[in-house]
């Protein structure tokens, strides 16, 4: 008959017992993956319990910052080799920043249309070239042959390249990667060698049109109309416009 005392665990905290001595084990979720990991012998008791339920959160909480460094915590685990390797993936690495936009989009640091903007990049045809290439594989070359494939205007390949800059420059300063492939190409020149001529065509309003416009506002909205059409500002820079800049 088992005389040992029970102790009540926390969720994801287990009491494993074994011929050679009891073991505290936690359980959490990687990369879509359940992890369970054996923590060093020793007493187990109420307090040796709580903190292996702190330590599971504090892992958990790295994991969600995409700060979690399996082979820190877990040197000896088998997990802790291939940890290591995905960290540098480009798919993680572009999926971790996708997570950071999302917590920006949180805070209100970015706005939803934007977000939706750089997802679609991020989760694109194009993007997938990179899913299963290390980050440090990557060189100036590739990314000038990358980039010079691109058949589009100017504009959409800047907004395709901000997200695989910030990847770029997180990995270089986490240390994934020994230099920034971007610091190493000469990447407005190629823009503009590569870059295919937009066929949009600007058709501003003709003055009888505008005077429809002015003729439908009311007399609360017809100065901001007039102030629009006199300036030429962009629908964003007049929103952004305080009074006392009039």
């Amino acid at each position: 008959m088992d005389k040992r005392p029970k102790l009540e665990t926390p969720p994801g905290v287990t009491i494993r017992r074994f011929v050679t001595g009891d073991r505290i084990q936690i359980a959490f979720s990687f990369e879509g993956k359940e992890c369970r990991e054996m923590l060093p012998p020793g007493p187990i008791n109420k307090s040796s319990i709580q903190r292996a339920a702190v330590l599971r959160e504090d892992i958990r909480d790295k994991i969600k910052a995409g700060d979690f460094d399996y082979a820190a915590f877990f040197p000896d685990s088998p997990k802790a080799g291939v940890s290591r390797k995905n960290a540098g993936l480009m798919r993680t690495l572009l999926q971790n920043q996708l997570e950071t936009y999302e917590r920006q989009v949180k805070n209100g640091q970015m706005s939803k249309s934007t977000y939706n903007g750089y997802a679609k990049v991020i989760n694109g045809d194009r993007m997938r070239h990179w899913d299963n290439v290390q980050a440090s594989e990557i060189t100036p070359g590739m990314l000038r042959e990358w980039i010079g494939e691109m058949d589009c205007t100017s504009k959409a390949i800047r907004n395709t390249l901000i997200p695989l800059r910030s990847v770029f420059e997180d990995a270089l300063n986490d240390g994934v990667i020994e230099f920034n492939p971007f610091e190493r190409i000469a990447l407005a020149k190629l823009i503009r060698q590569t870059a295919k001529a937009s066929d949009y065509v600007v058709r501003p309003f003709t003055y009888a049109e505008r005077m429809t416009i002015l003729d439908a506002c009311r007399n609360d909205e017809r100065p901001t109309f007039q102030f629009w059409f006199n300036t030429g500002l962009r629908p964003g820079e007049l929103q952004a416009l305080e009074w006392e800049a009039h």
